[in-house]
Formats: structure tokens, C-alpha cells, sequence
């Protein structure tokens, strides 16, 4: 696999080619891979903190999440969570969650989070906590379902 560093940053910290990247790879998976013909910048990137994969020697994106902040959703949402196809089937998208979830406790403690997830990855999140809240609907012409991760009360 190729050398790697994590990067949780705000928006206002990423370096343009941090952002051009990011952007670049969520084309790549979301608009072109999955053809979901959508504006993916939404105007909800500059609240979020974002997660990924970065190789600073190659300039590119491996892996990558976003967090929004509660808002439209009334926790902590996760989304945009991919991984890019030349670095898929090597176990990244679970080093993406278990950081992201690190990274969360170190910051902010236990918190409440959602998501909607495509519903074939549902056994994906299964291990980090997060427990399915919905029957099954279509969002972008993918079936989704509604997750959340409820810490543990201490």
C-alpha cells in the first residue's frame, strides 16, 4: 500500500490542492463510478471537518469522510465516505473508520452521530458502533438507510 499520512482538518485548514484532490476523488467515486449526476460541492463542505488519506509525495486522496456539523440532522452526520478505486480491497475503508472514530473520541468525547448509508455497506459499519434506524429508501437512485452511532452511556 502506499504511504499515507491522516489528515482531520477544518476546511479552513486544507491547502487548495488538499481541497482540488478531494474533490477530484469524490468525482471519481460518486459522479463517474456510481453515476449519481448531482452538484457534490453543496455548500456544506466549509462547516465540515474531513478526514483522508493523504500521500503528500504523489499529491492524491486515498480515503476520505467528511463531518457535519448538526444542523440539518440533529447530530454529528458523517458522509462522502469512499475509497479510491486504485486503493480498494487492502482494508483502507476500515482504517478510515476506526481513525475517524478515534479522532472524534480524542476531540469531542462520546458523541451522538448519523448517517445515510448505502444499505449493501450496512455490515461495514456495523462494527464501529453505528445500528440501522430505517427501512431501506432510495436517495439518488441508491438504496440508503438511515445509521446512528449512540455512545455508551458512562
Amino acid at each position: 500500500m502506499s504511504q499515507f499520512k491522516w489528515v482531520f482538518s477544518p476546511f479552513s485548514e486544507l491547502s487548495p490542492e488538499q481541497v482540488y484532490q478531494i474533490l477530484k476523488v469524490r468525482q471519481e467515486v460518486f459522479i463517474i463510478e456510481q453515476e449519481i449526476y448531482y452538484v457534490d460541492t453543496d455548500d456544506r463542505d466549509q462547516d465540515a471537518w474531513h478526514l483522508f488519506a493523504w500521500d503528500e509525495d504523489k499529491r492524491e486522496v486515498y480515503a476520505y469522510l467528511r463531518l457535519l456539523p448538526p444542523g440539518k440532522m440533529a447530530t454529528h452526520s458523517v458522509g462522502r465516505v469512499l475509497t479510491s478505486r486504485s486503493h480498494r480491497g487492502q482494508g483502507l475503508g476500515k482504517q478510515l473508520m476506526a481513525e475517524f472514530m478515534q479522532q472524534v473520541q480524542e476531540r469531542w468525547g462520546a458523541i451522538p452521530l448519523s448517517m445515510s448509508a448505502q444499505s449493501h455497506l450496512e455490515e461495514f459499519y456495523r462494527p464501529f458502533g453505528f445500528e440501522t434506524v430505517s427501512e431501506p429508501y432510495w436517495e439518488e437512485g441508491i438504496l440508503h438507510i438511515r445509521m446512528i452511532f449512540k455512545p455508551c452511556a458512562p
